[in-house]
């Protein structure tokens, strides 16, 4: 059966593989039905045993991935991808905690858009006659353009991706970086669950500031970041712009904190000037 698959994060795809991979344990020999009688073992053959251990696997992790999304996590990475993920796995352990890749929802650079579009195009032509009746490279390619696109929507609003290659590179580091927590789970620091919900967190910020916190309602059409930019005052190219100026210098939920950071200091330029 043909599945489609989309992985998000680093912390979800290293659960993943850890899991599929301690769940397989190395059966050399089993003892069937008629050789239990007499006592004796049977040898599996490889393809016999390669068939128990997917199986086995598919029994712990839940739906069983295909082999070309496995194949995603079990490539040989270049030394510059292996390099980026274990700098990225660096700053994570820093900061102490897995976090979010900072403010989402922000509108595409116009070259990142036009990709996104393209994956798109794609994708529908190739479920133009349903799922289901997608032979098995239809669907590896409908799965690897899935992923490439949650990339380019996570990357794509502060870093310009022109190419398929631009939105590969990003999801092999992402790759990279589970392979690495998988294979050395010291890498992974704990998770913060407040750092998980970062919205329960911010009215009590704004309030310790002396500020409240601007309301928004969240729409499918408008990042809750733009609403509350425009309650704080901004124009949406100026807030955008500042955005990706700090989406160079900070990552993750420092990056977070800088933007909220920049919407409370124009809220309270805005309630001054109120009077």
């Amino acid at each position: 059966m043909l599945s489609i698959t989309q992985l998000g994060g680093t912390r979800g795809l290293a659960a993943y593989l850890a899991t599929s991979r301690s769940s397989v344990a190395a059966t050399p020999a089993v003892t069937t039905a008629s050789a239990a009688a007499s006592g004796e073992k049977v040898s599996l053959s490889a393809a016999a045993m390669a068939a128990q251990q997917g199986e086995a696997a598919a029994k712990s992790a839940g739906i069983a991935l295909p082999q070309s999304v496995r194949d995603w996590f079990d490539k040989d990475f270049s030394e510059a991808v292996l390099s980026e993920a274990r700098s990225r796995l660096a700053a994570i352990r820093e900061a102490g905690r897995f976090g979010a890749e900072g403010p989402l929802g922000l509108p595409l650079l116009p070259e990142s858009q036009a990709l996104l579009d393209d994956f798109r195009t794609e994708m529908r032509s190739l479920s133009a006659g349903d799922h289901a009746a997608m032979d098995e490279t239809a669907s590896a390619r409908y799965n690897l353009l899935l992923n490439l696109s949650m990339r380019v929507q996570m990357q794509g609003w502060r870093t310009p991706m022109a190419s398929e290659a631009d939105a590969q590179h990003e999801f092999d580091v992402a790759n990279a970086m589970a392979a690495l927590v998988r294979d050395d789970p010291t890498l992974a620091p704990p998770v913060d669950p407040a750092a998980e919900a970062p919205l329960e967190s911010w009215p009590q910020r704004w309030q310790a500031a002396g500020l409240e916190m601007p309301s928004f309602e969240p729409l499918a059409t408008r990042s809750l970041w733009l609403q509350m930019a425009d309650a704080a005052g901004f124009a949406e190219s100026e807030f955008v712009t500042a955005a990706r100026e700090l989406a160079s210098r900070f990552d993750g939920h420092a990056l977070t904190r800088q933007v909220e950071q920049l919407i409370a200091e124009r809220y309270a330029q805005t309630l001054a000037a109120a009077g």
